[in-house]
């Protein structure tokens, strides 16, 4: 066997069979996937370093399963993923909501991802306001990524948001 490059894993659940499979995939033909697609789910492997192993290898299943039931037409049924999904969302708002009123720069950004993504898809100035007001708090506290979408992006988000609004309820 020749030594290959660092490989990637790829995990396709194959609806049609019901059953998952994993691939191994040179790293450097999944580059361009990588770079097109959703930033991923990004998992802290010194945090997994830090519980007992068994609990480690749960907490990665539960992410696999979890993806993989949100993404696919036909439902692999383990848990219903979609309910707890919900569930440690909005617990994570609200997390972030106190972490924010303490000062948390992290916080404060997420909660204006939070509230653009309210005033996309329920078409609420309220929430397009509290984005607003979070990234600029985030930003001036210096948060990189808050700079960054203040500086580039950020406009263009919120017309974007302010044309759907304006537009009025869908019929």
């Amino acid at each position: 066997m020749s030594k290959r490059e660092k490989c990637d894993v790829l995990v396709h659940f194959d609806e049609e069979k019901n059953d998952v499979v994993f691939y191994t995939v040179e790293q450097s033909k999944t580059a361009a996937i990588r770079s097109s697609e959703f930033d991923g789910v990004r998992v802290d492997v010194p945090h997994f370093k830090e519980i007992p192993p068994e609990e480690a290898e749960r907490s990665l299943g539960y992410t696999v399963f979890s993806l993989l039931d949100t993404f696919s037409k036909k439902k692999i049924g383990v848990r219903d993923y979609e309910a707890v999904n919900k569930e440690r969302h909005l617990k994570d708002v609200a997390e972030w909501e106190i972490e924010a009123a303490a000062g948390s720069h992290e916080a404060q950004y997420m909660l204006s991802l939070e509230y653009h993504s309210r005033a996309l898809f329920n078409s609420d100035r309220q929430a397009l306001e509290k984005a607003e007001e979070m990234l600029r708090l985030a930003a001036a506290g210096g948060h990189l990524e808050a700079i960054s979408s203040l500086e580039g992006h950020w406009p263009i988000m919120r017309a974007a948001v302010e044309r759907k609004i304006n537009r009025g309820p869908e019929v």
